[in-house]
Order: C-alpha cells, then structure tokens, then sequence
C-alpha cells in the first residue's frame, strides 16, 4: 500500500479515528520516511487511509479541496457529532474544521467551524504552530479544542465567534489521549 500512517510521537494526535466500521489514518502518498517536516511536503502527499474492519479492505479518501496549504503544524483527524472530521491550520492565522456528511464521500466535506487566532490573544502566534484537536462539539455548535502539546483546552463559541475560555492542565501532569474502547467478546464486523 503506497501510504505511510502518521503519528506523532510528542502527543499522540492522528493515532486512528474509528467511525463507521472502520479505523482511519491521516498518511501521506509515497513518503519514504515517516517525520512531518513542512517544508519538504506538498499537498499532493496527503491522504487519509481508511480500513473497513468488516471487509479487511484499504480505500483512500483526499482531504477537502480547500485544503490547499501546507502549515507547520499537521492536520488532524477526529470524529464528532458521527462524522469524520479534518482539521487544519489555514493562512497562518485560522483553525479550520472540516466534517464529512457522508461517509467516504469526499465530494461532502462541508466547513464546519473556522476561528482566527486573534481570539486567542496573547497567545496568538504561539498556537498557529501546534496541533490542535476537536475534541467535541456541544448542541449550541460550541466546540472543544484540545491543544495538545501545550496542555490547553479551548472552548470557542461558535455563535459569538470568540474563545470563551482557555484552561491550562496544570501540576506538571502529561496528558494523553484516550480513545473509544468498549471490550466485547463479539465482532464488529
């Protein structure tokens, strides 16, 4: 298969989204080495990996088309509200969510949340350079970032367009992340 899964080895972000079925990986098409280095990387290379865990089969999905910029920190891939989600620094200076409607058609990538960087005042150029990962999506269109590297949880109100709150994990605690698990005896598939 010519893509390489990528995880990130610092924090965990892109260690596989299950949703519908199947495990998903944001990879990158016919790297040879497995560190997201920016500047080495064109938007051709990216690519998201899905594993239907009933048919033992591979198919690659793009990105959406608006994807279109390679930034310093990786895009992310999440799972909220039932729908698989890409998530990207935009122009230096945005966070973008982008939620596929319907599954593995990738024609239904739709915008889902945009926020500047302005809002996260006076931390504003700090956080354009880490990953940051959706981590829910509240009935009102809230949502909750998760900064990953720097231990931050943001929740940004979508209505007013602003971040209501910024909350630093403090007592020198490292944070990972957990993932859905519910241990059964019978498959899935």
């Amino acid at each position: 298969f010519p893509v390489y899964p990528y995880i990130n080895p610092r924090n965990h972000v892109n260690g596989g989204v299950y949703l519908n079925n199947s495990l998903n990986w944001f990879a990158f098409r016919d790297m040879t080495y497995f560190d997201y280095d920016w500047e080495y990387f064109t938007i051709d290379k990216f690519v998201i990996i899905s594993l239907d865990l009933g048919t033992e089969t591979f198919k690659q999905l793009m990105p959406p088309k608006v994807f279109d910029e390679v930034q310093l920190s990786m895009p992310t891939l999440s799972a909220l509200m039932d729908c698989l989600c890409f998530s990207h620094h935009s122009n230096g200076d945005n966070f973008v969510i982008w939620q596929m409607r319907e599954f593995g058609v990738e024609e239904s990538w739709t915008k889902l949340l945009k926020f500047s960087y302005e809002h996260l005042l006076p931390w504003f150029l700090f956080f354009r350079y880490i990953p940051l990962l959706p981590l829910y999506i509240f009935e009102n269109g809230d949502a909750l970032i998760w900064a990953s590297e720097e231990g931050y949880a943001i929740r940004y109100n979508k209505r007013d367009n602003r971040v209501v709150d910024k909350t630093r994990m403090t007592n020198n605690l490292y944070w990972i992340l957990a993932r859905h698990y519910a241990e059964s005896l019978v498959s899935t598939c």
